[in-house]
């Protein structure tokens, strides 16, 4: 099995089939007559096609005409690049090859003059239809079938493209089957991976993703990936709702495991889900925890912080987060958390990252920055004019963020670019962002973030 990035990369697989012989006319320019007429015909006359190219001293070059005088064959090879129906024209001292359109069978015949060979393949080719390459994606009772008729040797399909709408929230497996139909005959493709997983990411190719980074063949080895964008430093409110997500090849039980710290350092105790049994009285210290999603787990936890506080009677300077299974292997690396005072609002905001993964900010302030009708207004006719039957408010609320540093604040700007953002966790929760504006205070390099947004499916009927 194989991981691919989302379908804003594009991921492209390479189906080969067998080789095919394309028709090329060779002309070999000799000693010219004065007037030379070159005629090209559709063989079997399907479609009527008939063109007379003509040769003549001092003639204009145009893609019907050449000119014999002086030397005539780059005359001749200017004119026949001028011909939809010949491409790949290369010349070699005094003969031209060019190869020509497949659609038809032609004959290309001197009538009038002389001092033109005329030779190549095109004579004996009889049209046939192109090769058809089909590949289907399959996940469930999804399947797309993509197709593409080719004449030469290889053709490219993107993977990837077809499930950005299908790859919403969760990462989704699919299945890969193709095959080839040459000359009627049905032969199966043999491709470079039959299972692959497709993760939502908002990465784009100018983002100069490390796609080494996603692409690993599951062998049995322990393999987990962390995809919480901003690794370095985060801030934590008191109740607040954290994301955390990573990704995994092996089959297990996962936990959040939280080590907590005074604001010296000093180590005050560690939980997990699975230290229940051990240490049932402080259980319930860390709530939430992992969901599968393919091959991807999502955290959504957070501490009760006064009931930690109050039972170790200390307080909380800060603390690391981590994942770690059944067996308490940790394996990711800790994501330190820095405890803001209590008296801070909660106003999450959650969001898919360039990796894959669902990152989350905490805002410390709410408004209701507008409240206004909006009409979505439908008509009728009455003697007395028209009349409006429905109407729904529209509100636009703003946010507003403690003071963060530098690296936080670029680290938000993946939260404007993601294509879903949605609040309290609810994937199904959408909002847009309608604006996004960072201040910042030069004197102790301190930035504050702004957001208005609007639900995407808030306005309701009055």
């Amino acid at each position: 099995m194989a991981t691919i990035l989302a379908s804003s990369i594009n991921n492209e697989i390479s189906i080969a089939t067998p080789s095919v012989q394309l028709p090329f006319v060779l002309f070999t320019v000799g000693t010219l007559s004065a007037n030379i007429e070159i005629e090209i015909k559709d063989k079997n006359n399907d479609y009527g096609y008939s063109k007379i190219i003509v040769g003549k001293q001092g003639g204009e070059t145009t893609d019907s005409s050449f000119n014999t005088k002086g030397i005539a064959v780059y005359s001749l090879y200017e004119c026949l690049k001028l011909n939809s129906i010949f491409y790949n024209i290369t010349i070699n001292g005094s003969t031209i090859k060019c190869y020509i359109d497949t659609s038809l069978s032609y004959t290309i015949t001197m009538k009038t003059g002389s001092g033109i060979t005329i030779g190549g393949t095109f004579r004996s080719y009889q049209v046939k239809l192109p090769n058809k390459t089909t590949l289907i994606l399959q996940s469930g009772d999804t399947s797309i079938d993509m197709e593409k008729y080719v004449i030469g040797t290889t053709t490219k399909f993107n993977v990837t493209a077809p499930f950005e709408h299908m790859t919403f929230y969760a990462p989704k497996t699919y299945n890969l089957v193709g095959y080839n139909v040459i000359d009627g005959k049905t032969t199966a493709i043999s491709l470079p991976y039959s299972t692959f997983t497709v993760l939502p990411t908002t990465c784009t190719e100018d983002d100069n993703p490390r796609f080494g980074y996603y692409r690993w063949e599951w062998d049995g080895r322990i393999s987990c990936i962390p995809l919480t964008k901003n690794r370095n430093e985060r801030y934590y409110n008191y109740g607040e709702e954290v994301t955390f997500s990573f990704l995994t090849s092996i089959s297990d039980s996962y936990a959040i495991r939280v080590k907590l710290y005074t604001n010296t350092g000093v180590f005050i105790g560690s939980h997990s889900k699975f230290d229940g049994m051990m240490h049932p009285e402080v259980y319930n210290f860390v709530q939430g925890g992992f969901t599968q999603n393919g091959i991807r787990r999502d955290a959504l936890f957070w501490l009760e912080l006064d009931s930690i506080e109050k039972y170790y009677n200390k307080q909380v300077g800060y603390f690391t987060v981590e994942a770690e299974t059944s067996s308490r292997k940790q394996v990711t690396t800790p994501i330190r958390f820095y405890v803001n005072p209590s008296c801070n609002e909660n106003h999450e905001l959650y969001w898919l990252n360039e990796y894959g993964g669902v990152d989350s900010f905490n805002f410390n302030r709410l408004e209701t920055i507008d409240r206004g009708i909006g009409n979505l207004t439908t008509y009728s006719n009455y003697l007395s004019g028209e009349r409006v039957l429905s109407k729904t408010n529209k509100i636009t609320y703003k946010l507003t963020s403690r003071k963060i540093s530098k690296n936080i604040a670029e680290w938000l700007n993946g939260l404007v670019r993601s294509k879903y953002v949605f609040v309290k966790g609810n994937p199904k929760n959408i909002v847009i962002i309608d604006k996004f504006d960072i201040s910042t205070n030069s004197d102790d390099d301190e930035y504050e973030v702004t957001i208005e947004y609007h639900n995407q499916f808030q306005n309701k009927q009055i």
